[in-house]
């Protein structure tokens, strides 16, 4: 194994370790915390998921928070009215 797949290999197991990091922080977050919370993880997770592969879906979003497409499409359209992303369907 090369040095160059070796570090490739090992970007892409850092960038998972954190999706599974984002992920649990999310599911372990009770209902009555502030929203402001969730919108934070939802961004990193996007940005995460775009880093990956150039873009991302609400069904990726979805299944890397473990929360029902119509939360997700939800919570974009949220952030694309305060100005955080663009949301196009």
């Amino acid at each position: 194994m090369s040095a160059r797949n070796y570090s490739s290999k090992k970007d892409k197991e850092n960038r998972d370790n954190r999706l599974d990091l984002i992920r649990n922080a999310h599911n372990e977050k009770k209902e009555d915390e502030i929203r402001t919370d969730r919108m934070e993880d939802y961004l990193e997770v996007i940005y995460e998921l775009i880093q990956q592969k150039g873009y991302t879906t609400t069904a990726d979003i979805s299944k890397y928070l473990n929360v029902s497409s119509p939360n997700v499409t939800k919570m974009v359209k949220k952030l694309d009215e305060n100005h955080y992303l663009i949301y196009e369907k």
